[in-house]
């Protein structure tokens, strides 16, 4: 990329630099070092870092869009794929200065000074690392749209450069000491590492939301053009919950088309076998499930909308899924809430509310795999009878999105445990 592109695209994605005067110096050389116009500095210093982190933000917007515009191309092109991995929210800048001496008619001190421009560099170095994920992100895109073009027939598409993430540090050149004379030219070359850092990781983000712009284009070319196919996929896993251990089978499937029946034959080891008719129209998923079936290749065969599948799966049965603990922490006419702790390997939970000893859903909530020890889920506005007596059932999966049509097919374990049956309080009490 040329010096002359990078500059325009500094230019483009950094409205404070036409909108807001230069970057001031901090000091006349030889002249004194004022407090007020030290946090001026640092102040303009932390807006530009925070125009680049709206930017970024920005762009990983714009990359989930494109994921899920994505995502709905290749289920209409019935293409499976593996679990994306997602990106955590960008971290808040720090603002180290605020309560810490750097006020007009006080003497900045220098221990202030050294967290102020230690908070500079921690947040490019958080959106530089940011940055660096999301261009991972984007290279998977880019080849998952490749692909679609090239089903697509999509020969002629405009290509874009390669692009790689700035991975210098950001480093101050100089920490200011108690006691010593504090500089004007030292405070400068701080604020110019700074701004430099800060004008890099803006290029970045610039870069990034042109190529998100080209690549949104391309994919909205391709929806045009693909045509949705017949899906099938499916999961084999063991389920744990109950005294023993049990197999299962789930297949998900749709067919665009005029409806047909869909016959599916399931087949292993030592001579499994089973077989179901999918005679309903609506119908987008069935299972099965069975006493601890053995290790090996398993193979689901369906033909749907005249398209035939055959999908095996290697599944170990000697692989589980720990079953949840679960604690009640609300139980009103209104509110339900129980306390689910996390699972090591549990990439999804779900919690339904329901009747004691039913198998009929009132209430649903989910969750993606979390790092805290434990979550609660809580269900709202409901209208529970206080004379009945509920139950929540959680479960957990090692797949986040076990239902999607266009998951690879693959084993996926589960499990599952119940609360304490309850009879609610009348809300309010």
């Amino acid at each position: 990329m040329t010096r002359r592109l990078l500059t325009l695209l500094l230019i483009a994605c950094l409205p404070w630099a036409a909108s807001q005067v230069p970057t001031p110096p901090l000091v006349t050389p030889g002249g004194a070092l004022s407090a007020s116009t030290v946090r001026a500095a640092l102040d303009f210093r932390a807006d530009a870092i925070g125009v680049v982190r709206a930017t970024v933000i920005e762009a990983n917007r714009q990359r989930v869009a494109l994921n899920n515009l994505v995502s709905a191309i290749e289920q209409e092109a019935s293409i499976a794929r593996a679990d994306v991995a997602s990106i955590a929210p960008l971290d808040d800048p720090t603002d180290p200065w605020v309560e810490a001496g750097i006020v007009a008619g006080q003497v900045a001190r220098a221990a202030t000074l050294n967290d102020a421009f230690a908070g500079f560099t921690g947040d490019l170095d958080n959106i530089r690392a940011f940055q660096t994920l999301l261009l991972r992100a984007n290279e998977a895109l880019v080849e998952r749209i490749v692909a679609l073009e090239a089903l697509a027939g999509i020969d002629d598409a405009p290509g874009v450069l390669p692009l790689a993430p700035n991975e210098d540090d950001v480093v101050v050149p100089h920490v200011f000491e108690a006691g010593a004379v504090m500089r004007a030219s030292e405070m400068n070359a701080n604020l110019a590492a700074v701004d430099e850092a800060t004008a890099a990781e803006s290029v970045m983000a610039a870069s990034i939301l042109a190529r998100l712009a080209l690549m949104t284009t391309r994919a909205e070319a391709v929806a045009e053009v693909i045509e949705p196919q017949p899906t099938f996929t499916w999961r084999i896993g063991t389920v744990n919950g109950s005294a023993d251990l049990q197999t299962e089978g789930y297949a998900i499937f749709r067919n665009p088309g005029p409806f047909e029946e869909i016959q599916i034959r399931w087949s292993g080891p030592n001579g499994f076998e089973r077989d179901m008719t999918i005679d309903n129209p609506e119908a987008r998923g069935t299972g099965w499930a069975t006493a601890l079936l053995p290790s090996g290749t398993y193979l689901a065969q369906a033909t749907v909308g005249g398209v035939d599948f055959e999908l095996p799966i290697t599944y170990d049965a000697t692989r589980t899924l720990e079953s949840p603990d679960v604690d009640l922490v609300e139980a009103t006419t209104e509110r339900v809430g129980v306390r689910a702790w996390r699972i090591e390997g549990a990439a999804y939970y779900g919690a339904r509310l329901r009747e004691a000893g039913s198998s009929t859903t009132l209430a649903w909530v989910a969750s993606g795999a979390f790092a805290e020890p434990s979550r609660v889920f809580e269900v709202v506005g409901l209208e529970l009878d206080p004379a009945i007596t509920y139950e929540v059932l959680v479960l957990a999966y090692t797949a986040s999105a076990p239902w999607d049509p266009h998951m690879v097919a693959q084993q996926v374990d589960r499990s599952w445990a119940l609360s304490e049956p309850f009879s609610p309080e009348p809300a309010g009490e």
